[in-house]
């Protein structure tokens, strides 16, 4: 999970990882890639990583802005793959 304080305040970059059998099933906030009320995160991306057999989601985005989820696969996903949370967040 990446959270902070604010705008730009944590930079993430996940690229050509593997995720397989994870998450926590039934367990709010427990997502295999998670970016938390951050606001913009203009210089984070997620690119080319491989997320199978999760118990929870794939990739959640919830309350961000600006991030760049390019080229990854998901497959055998328990729940939404690609998950914007609240529906506030824009240009992702």
């Amino acid at each position: 999970m990446m959270h902070s304080p604010g705008d730009e305040s944590t930079i993430a970059r996940i690229e050509y990882a593997e995720f397989y059998r994870c998450g926590q099933a039934a367990s709010m906030g427990r997502y295999p890639i998670h970016f938390h009320m951050i606001g913009r995160v203009t210089k984070s991306y997620v690119k080319g990583n491989a997320i199978h057999h999760s118990y929870n989601r794939a990739i959640t985005m919830h309350g961000i802005h600006y991030l760049r989820v390019i080229e990854n696969v998901a497959y055998h996903i328990a729940g939404h793959t690609y998950f914007m949370e609240d529906g506030i967040e824009t240009k992702n």
